[in-house]
């Protein structure tokens, strides 16, 4: 069965997957900077680069769109406090 899924992606897909996957390991290595900076807010990532922020999700998209950059070609984070735990 996962043999079959894979095969379905098509080389843009894949690309984007990869693309995340640095961005998330990106976020990973450089979190206690970025939580020191952002903490409490939206970041925006795109090869493995913050190009925005905002204090809610909305505002983040809206910002996006503002930039004239498609919403499924960046990653949305929320940075949280340093004490602060969030339950999704």
């Amino acid at each position: 069965y996962i043999k079959n899924s894979i095969s379905t992606i098509n080389m843009d897909e894949l690309k984007l997957l990869q693309e995340t996957r640095r961005d998330l390991d990106w976020l990973h290595e450089d979190y206690k900077s970025i939580r020191e900076r952002y903490g409490g807010r939206f970041i925006v990532l795109k090869n493995q680069q913050i190009i925005a922020s905002a204090a809610t999700k909305r505002l983040a998209y809206e910002k996006i769109d503002k930039l004239g950059i498609a919403q499924h070609e960046v990653l949305i984070e929320y940075i949280p406090k340093k004490n602060e735990i969030v339950i999704f």
